[in-house]
């Protein structure tokens, strides 16, 4: 019997972590959780539908001050994915990937993502999407290009296209810095991206 989507009340979840700003989640099925980052904190936490929540990751490895801004599962290897900003430092890449088995939350990689020739101002990693063999897929929104990141943590550049330029950008906007945002691998083996400044 068909259902009439407009009849169900929406079940909202409340949760208030102290400043947590809430930048990404995605579903664990195996835990049946929530999976949550910050762009405040280097922390990774859990949030059941009953709005337990529960610190997943934290991490002494992350930089202290990056924040954790897209999250993809690859559910079949049980790994979680995360896309990882940092200020410029001496000590940290300003972008990086890193990713954890599930559900024991060891840390398999962190590996540092940089733009050849370029400066950290120009390196901004922001989302990523998952391919059926464990690839990782990483858009940097300053620099506009995509890296694809091996089951082992390798990272290289996929694509960095005229076309993510192409665009005519008008220079002072708040929008201005922020190019190639979200990403999300399709079954048919192609990738989607959004472009947010154009």
């Amino acid at each position: 019997m068909a259902t009439n989507s407009a009849s169900l009340k929406p079940y909202v979840i409340n949760f208030r972590p102290s400043n947590l700003y809430p930048e990404s989640l995605t579903w664990d099925p195996s835990a049946q959780h929530f999976v949550i980052g910050s762009f405040r904190h280097h922390t990774l936490l859990s949030d059941s539908d009953a709005a337990v929540v529960d610190a997943l990751v934290s991490d002494p490895l992350l930089p202290p001050s990056s924040s954790l801004l897209r999250l993809a599962l690859d559910h079949p290897r049980h790994r979680l994915f995360a896309a990882v900003h940092s200020p410029p430092s001496p000590y940290y890449s300003p972008s990086a990937l890193v990713a954890y088995d599930l559900p024991s939350c060891h840390c398999l990689f962190l590996n540092p993502l940089h733009k050849p020739n370029a400066s950290d101002s120009v390196v901004g990693a922001n989302d990523v999407a998952i391919d059926f063999s464990c690839n990782a897929y990483v858009t940097n929104s300053t620099g506009n290009l995509i890296w694809k990141v091996n089951l082992e943590g390798e990272a290289t550049i996929l694509s960095r296209s005229q076309l993510f330029t192409a665009n005519s950008v008008e220079r002072g906007t708040s929008y201005s810095s922020y190019g190639l945002n979200g990403i999300a691998y399709i079954s048919k083996g192609y990738l989607i991206v959004v472009q947010s400044n154009t």
